[in-house]
């Protein structure tokens, strides 16, 4: 026995213990105040229900003092045998005290038994009989007020009795009760009620004391919900309100024949005392056939063992085949072993070591423990977390390695799969053997090594369908002018369709575009040329009949505006042309170096009513949002965490996280998590423009497990942002 003493604080009725202040600097711990061990506060004996730190614990039952702080307590710290004693003790008293009080907050009938009286009132709260010996009572007497706090008024459920109906008259404080049979409704009598009542049996003797009454209704029949061992009534704790249960082997204590119990309420485990119930015995019927009895196995499942049937044997007749391969649970048979009850028994009883380590007497919480001298059998605070043991730069070199194998995968044009399990996947999209492009929506891989959202778009000068050849233009600086009447659409982006001749090839070496200026040359533009690319290339070729786009290109391109595009032809005489147009197309050209660069060059001459290799004109309308995702990946176990860096081009300003995303799976794709993104910075030269983002360790143990990991990036809000590459691992 180690005993304990100290103050503490704790109200009326709680079981809330908080303010421990052991005497000789005790405090609270499992082996000063283990579950089970024996309190007594303010006098008041009690049970630790469970210890909730160093200075604070929970009752087994409300506290019946006066309650305060500052109170005088001793714990008496039991052993592991003594507190399993403890416990069965304490949780018996629990019951038993349950059971006496017979609901007295408010939901049964609760009176003082005053003994005996006339036909008068006994008073509020009171009951009385008409004689001192149950045998000869006649008549009892009930005021309409019960015995609960303040006095509930019960005139409402007196009323209910009638002709019939029994009543049974128990004592809180001990097994005595009396039963007796309403003869004839009760009289009305103002304040209480005179019930005439013919005996029916007791046990014991009711003294003046508190008791509950309990009345059954006959004649009208009872639907019995459930029948079986008074064990398996716990089964049917939760049933609503009214619901009978017939015990064959009595109330779990004294009453071994059958009795009743009916649900109060709602509340679980709300059930009324036993009824005594029992038919007459039956005639002996035939002997049947010998019953067939179940075999079970004891079988692993995991760390827990559980019994599957087996067999049937010791019948007569055919063995019957129903149950067999399931397994025992809890209420029957079931089919998976997961549901079974777990027939290993708990831990047992600690074995015969010192248990003489020791602590200090605080810590942190998350701290390492070490051992504080050569003993081994004293601890202290460590004074780090496990957090805080990370070497300093250990992030920064794991974004640095992260960045390296993006850089080789894009030298190499293929993904890298690095990790001790390929649990490492670094793609840079120059190929897209790891995007699952059928499945993605609104994506636009023209570019390589950019995963990119498509665009809606508009035709701003239709096909004006070029159909000769026009040569001798090598080394000349080529001006198509389209005047503003032909052009149909607005834009912030423009792209070019372009038509290679029907001879030979135009060496495009440089491709600008700007509107025409309000003044000065036909062929001037009115600020500084926009270059042009394809495939992100400002030089290309228009080979013999091909049909070539421009990438589009952010230019604000105004419909009520004359346009221009220069084009500077170094090398090939070749251009695909259309004659004789209306007034609004012009071609000025002039033989020099490429001038695509400059707004308002001089010396051009005039072609009038013709077009060269620029056929269609588009803008965008609207960006569409783009969703796209790895292809299933291979991971050798289940992950359990995932992380990724993300290379990204902002071409509209965006926000991570809310104008594009990143996700994760590992039942491949089935179920996803959202993955937390930080902006770490923007690239400079030769990169520039592409912004690295850390998308932070992300826990998907609570998905369906697999072994078939995937991430997924959206773009949202209708913002341009592509995606470079993508650095994805999981653990």
């Amino acid at each position: 026995m180690r005993l304990s003493t100290g103050t503490v604080t704790v109200a009326n009725g709680e079981t809330a213990v908080t303010a421990w202040l052991g005497d000789d600097d005790v405090v609270l711990s499992e082996i000063t105040a283990p579950a089970g061990s024996a309190v007594v506060i303010e006098g008041c004996a009690n049970f630790i229900a469970e210890r909730s730190g160093t200075t604070a614990f929970s009752l087994l039952l409300p506290h019946a003092g006066a309650g305060g702080s500052g109170l005088a307590t001793a714990i008496n710290a039991a052993a592991a045998a003594e507190t399993q004693v403890a416990t069965l003790n304490a949780r018996t008293a629990r019951v038993i005290q349950e059971l006496s009080t017979l609901d007295a907050n408010g939901r049964g009938l609760f009176f003082n038994l005053i003994g005996v009286t006339g036909d008068n009132d006994p008073g509020p709260g009171r009951m009385a009989f008409n004689a001192g010996v149950p045998d000869d009572v006649t008549e009892i007497y009930f005021d309409v007020l019960d015995a609960n706090e303040g006095g509930r008024d019960v005139t409402g459920l007196l009323g209910l009795w009638k002709a019939g109906t029994v009543l049974i008259v128990r004592s809180l404080a001990s097994t005595a009760y009396a039963a007796f049979q309403i003869s004839s409704t009760p009289d009305a009598t103002p304040g209480y009620r005179k019930v005439a009542v013919a005996f029916v049996g007791s046990s014991g003797a009711l003294a003046e004391e508190p008791v509950g009454v309990e009345w059954v209704i006959l004649g009208e029949g009872i639907e019995i919900g459930r029948t079986g061992p008074f064990a398996e009534r716990a089964d049917f704790d939760d049933e609503p309100a009214g619901f009978i249960y017939a015990s064959v082997n009595g109330d779990g204590d004294e009453i071994t024949t059958s009795v009743l119990f009916q649900k109060r309420s709602a509340a679980s485990a709300d059930w009324s005392p036993a009824l005594p119930f029992e038919g007459r015995k039956g005639d002996k019927g035939n002997i049947g056939n010998k019953g067939w009895s179940p075999v079970y196995a004891l079988v692993p499942d995991g760390e827990r063992r559980v019994e599957r049937m087996v067999a049937w044997v010791g019948g007569e007749g055919s063995a019957p085949t129903e149950g067999i391969g399931k397994y025992l649970g809890p209420l029957g048979l079931v089919d998976d072993p997961g549901d079974a009850t777990d027939v290993r028994g708990p831990r047992g009883l600690d074995g015969d070591g010192a248990g003489d380590v020791i602590g200090p007497a605080s810590s942190m919480a998350g701290r390492i423990a070490v051992f504080k001298d050569g003993t081994g059998k004293e601890l202290d605070d460590g004074g780090k977390t496990l957090a805080e043991l990370t070497p300093e730069g250990y992030d920064d070199l794991l974004v640095t390695v992260s960045l390296l194998a993006l850089q080789v995968a894009d030298n190499s044009n293929a993904a890298l799969f690095l990790g001790a399990n390929g649990n490492r996947v670094a793609d840079s999209f120059d190929t897209l053997t790891y995007v699952d492009v059928a499945g993605a929506t609104n994506l636009d891989t023209s570019t390589p090594g950019a995963l990119k959202p498509t665009a809606s778009s508009a035709n701003t000068l239709v096909n004006i369908g070029l159909d000769a050849t026009s040569s001798s233009w090598a080394g000349n600086n080529l001006r198509q002018v389209f005047a503003a009447g032909v052009l149909s659409t607005s834009g912030t982006t423009v792209r070019f369709r372009m038509r290679g001749p029907f001879t030979g090839t135009t060496v495009v070496a440089g491709m600008t575009i700007g509107h025409r200026a309000v003044s000065g040359n036909a062929w001037d533009m009115a600020s500084t040329p926009v270059p042009v690319t394809v495939g992100g290339q400002a030089t290309f070729t228009l080979a013999t009949g091909a049909d070539v786009w421009s990438d589009w290109i952010e230019f604000a391109f105004d419909e009520a505006k004359d346009f221009i595009v220069a084009i500077y032809q170094a090398s090939t005489s070749y251009t695909r042309m259309k004659t004789g147009l209306s007034a609004s197309y012009n071609v000025y050209y002039k033989a020099s170096g490429s001038e695509i660069a400059t707004a308002a060059p001089a010396g051009y001459s005039t072609i009038a009513s013709r077009a060269d290799c620029v056929e269609q004109i588009d803008v965008q309308t609207g960006l569409n949002n783009m969703t796209v995702r790895s292809a299933s990946l291979i991971a050798a176990a289940a992950p359990v965490k995932t992380k990724a860096l993300l290379r990204v081009k902002e071409v509209d300003p965006a926000v991570a996280g809310v104008d594009y995303t990143l996700e994760c799976s590992r039942d491949d794709g089935a179920t996803w998590s959202s993955m937390a993104l930080a902006e770490l910075f923007t690239s400079p030269s030769p990169t520039a423009g592409i912004r690295v983002i850390e998308a932070g360790a992300t826990d998907v143990s609570g998905q369906p497990s697999g072994t078939a990991p995937r991430w997924r990036f959206k773009t949202l809000n209708a913002k341009n942002v592509e995606l470079h590459d993508v650095y994805f691992y999981w653990s």
